[in-house]
């Protein structure tokens, strides 16, 4: 009898889990990776009134037109004697899923990885400006604490440098980063990064830059170096390049640290076909942890990264939550099971009467699944 409840419990409860798991993530990934994205763009110059920022010469802003708020964005800023051009196919490719992205110039075709950091920085003030601007398409419509920075070549060392300066920016997209001689202190962050790289750059060589991005990046910041095969120093290499997968690389990079979806953790993990080389430190598990994010709450559970949803503000009494997780899960039902028959001191005997049996396990069936 103990060993067909065993099974039972165990086959319905596995079933819950990864029916759940696959409803909710998979669906979702399929849907919001196709290129194009499901949203309609269009955008936004200085001829529209939106702030002209004194570090970037020069900006447009890509915004989806029929998604709904709060959006979050990301400024991308071009490398050495490059023109803001070079990088506006990202604008409508990332605003069509959903993300608000400026393209700005920089004031001086030769300005440095430092002046280009600066840029970015000033950037995110016109966009957070944009929240307030009577008249803008995205008035009120921005997450002003959702910010992502990104560029190529000296852009792409300038966005590293940007999220030293400002920890607040909640992820780095380093197309061919190109900063000489880079420090620790240089790349000292918290904000995770990809880095890509090409793998015949003879300009921002893989092993004089972008490899030591990666390797200097401080180990406990999420990061990611894709070297794409054949590729060189190409400004204009966009989300079509590697044959579409630098675009997906990048989307689901934004998705899972900017908007903090953490379905979009498996796709990161996935091996280019384009890839020369492909190393991270990425553990999705260790990343994207479910639970009551609210500190004042009774279930509060520290290590939480995702609020899903299960705080609660009065009583946190749940007879069915043996190992303190705040769930009734498939833990707590092994838990019943290791203690199937104790007529002493039991800690899964939920019903009371003195000792563990199947109506103990039927009425922690009765409540599995339930959120503490």
């Amino acid at each position: 009898m103990r060993y067909l409840v065993t099974a039972l419990i165990f086959s319905f409860s596995l079933m819950s889990v990864l029916g759940q798991s696959s409803v909710s993530c998979d669906s979702l990934a399929q849907i919001a990776l196709l290129n194009p994205g499901p949203y309609s763009v269009s955008s936004l110059d200085e001829s529209d009134n939106i702030r002209n920022g004194p570090d970037y010469a020069g900006a447009h802003i890509y915004y989806p037109t029929n998604a709904s708020g709060p959006l979050s964005s990301i400024v991308l800023v071009p490398g050495f004697m490059n023109f803001e051009s070079t990088l506006q196919n990202w604008g409508p490719f990332l605003a069509a899923h959903g993300i608000v992205t400026m393209t700005i110039g920089a004031n001086y075709l030769t300005d440095s990885p430092t002046q280009r950091k600066a840029a970015l920085l000033d950037a995110i003030v016109t966009l957070k400006a944009e929240q307030i601007r009577i008249g803008s398409p995205l008035y009120y419509s921005l997450d002003i604490n959702n910010f992502a920075v990104g560029g190529f070549s000296m852009g792409g060392g300038g966005a590293q440098l940007a999220a030293v300066s400002d920890p607040t920016i909640k992820a780095v997209i380093a197309l061919n980063p190109f900063l000489s001689n880079a420090s620790e202190a240089d790349l000292n962050h918290n904000s995770p990064v990809l880095i890509t790289s090409g793998e015949l750059d003879f300009i921002a060589s893989p092993n004089l830059h972008a490899n030591v991005h990666y390797t200097v990046t401080p180990d406990s910041t999420p990061k990611q170096l894709y070297e794409i095969q054949n590729a060189g120093h190409d400004p204009l290499i966009g989300p079509n390049g590697g044959y579409g997968e630098v675009g997906m690389k990048v989307l689901s990079w934004l998705q899972a640290f900017l908007i903090d979806n953490h379905c979009y953790c498996p796709p990161i993990l996935t091996v280019p076909t384009t890839a020369s080389e492909f190393t991270h430190n990425i553990v999705c598990e260790d990343l994207f942890v479910q639970g009551c994010t609210d500190s004042t709450a009774c279930n509060y559970n520290p290590s939480a990264t995702i609020d899903d949803g299960s705080c609660e503000s009065q009583s946190c009494a749940c007879p069915g939550d043996l190992n303190g997780d705040f769930a009734i899960t498939v833990a707590d039902v092994l838990l019943t099971l290791s203690e199937f028959g104790c007529m002493s001191n039991c800690t899964a005997d939920i019903n009371g009467d003195g000792f563990v049996n199947v109506t103990d396990i039927l009425e922690l069936l009765s409540m599995y699944g339930t959120v503490c």
